[in-house]
């Protein structure tokens, strides 16, 4: 069934720009050739600012600052997942959320920016481009932080919705062992004779 809305621009772009995650249509170079309303939003830019230049110095990566051609010339550049994905995608396999931390660069100084990148290889009038997909995960990276404790055995709660000792949770996760003591206030309480 044949649906014309579809080929329509109008159409394309409207969605598009409903979709609330940063999309980018990046070439080989990972130059910026289109973004839709959710990037703009979040890196305060219109499309048209942010069209031909390289997407780290259009997302502020503090690599593409400290580096003194840009973005793709700093000596973490070869490591960057945003750039190697793109280039796979150049190689036609796509990318599917992998995860970036990073420093991004604002008014107020560096922030942390955790990031799940995927791309897609497209084809458009014959030109090989990548579809750039850019989900901030930095608040959800954040609440992993958060550690759900009893407030009255202090045991930790798992992901898996386990109770475990803080001991064997921290030495599973952190690699932490542990000495045993006893602190003044709990000798006095628990063992006044001594």
């Amino acid at each position: 069934m044949k649906r014309p809305h579809f080929e329509s621009k109008d159409y394309l772009e409207l969605i598009l720009n409903m979709i609330p995650v940063m999309l980018f249509v990046v070439d080989r170079d990972v130059r910026v050739l289109d973004a839709n309303k959710a990037a703009e939003k979040v890196l305060g830019k219109t499309g048209d600012s942010a069209i031909g230049n390289p997407c780290g110095d259009v997302i502020r990566c503090v690599n593409a600052f400290e580096a003194e051609r840009g973005c793709g010339t700093g000596a973490f550049c070869p490591d960057c997942v945003i750039r190697n994905s793109v280039q796979e995608a150049y190689e036609g396999r796509a990318v599917t959320r992998e995860y970036h931390a990073m420093r991004l660069q604002d008014k107020k100084g560096e922030k942390s920016f955790h990031v799940q990148v995927s791309t897609t290889p497209v084809e458009v009038q014959g030109e090989k481009l990548v579809l750039l997909t850019l989900e901030d995960v930095t608040e959800f990276h954040e609440l992993r932080k958060i550690i759900p404790i009893c407030s009255v055995c202090k045991k930790v709660r798992t992901d898996e919705a386990y109770w475990e000792q803080v001991e064997s949770y921290l030495l599973r996760h952190a690699g932490m062992k542990f000495s045993h003591g006893i602190c003044p206030d709990c000798m006095k309480k628990h063992y006044p004779d001594y």
